[in-house]
């Protein structure tokens, strides 16, 4: 949240991403890259942020319940230490573009959400 209220002062951007002003500054050249904006870097930082707004309470919400229903803490652990593992390497793809990290990232964030959803559907079952 702190890069994001640091990206908007100092291209004094009041609300968004500076996508707006960016298109305003370039509409009339035909090669516009929205990356190679000097706006580019609050876009980073709004979605990094929000990313983890998106994700986090979703997955505390279907661990919580797991652990209601007698998950173990080993796997309540594994599974929140992989997701905090994902968000920092979501982070660091992210400000470098890369790929690989982004995508390894992405990979650790929604795959606890999908092992401890399937856990959790099959301990109600039980």
């Amino acid at each position: 949240m702190f890069r994001v209220i640091k990206q908007r002062r100092t291209l004094k951007v009041l609300l968004g991403d500076g996508l707006a002003e960016a298109l305003c500054e370039q509409k009339d050249q035909k090669d516009f890259k929205p990356y190679r904006s000097k706006y580019f870097a609050l876009t980073q930082a709004v979605r990094t942020h929000a990313n983890f707004v998106e994700n986090a309470p979703l997955l505390l919400l279907i661990v919580g319940l797991g652990e209601f229903n007698g998950m173990s803490k080993q796997l309540v652990h594994l599974l929140l230490g992989t997701f905090m593992g994902g968000r920092i390497l979501h982070y660091f793809g992210l400000q470098q573009t890369n790929l690989v990290l982004r995508t390894l990232g992405t990979i650790s964030i929604l795959g606890p959400c999908l092992v401890a959803s399937a856990i959790s559907l099959y301990l109600l079952t039980q």
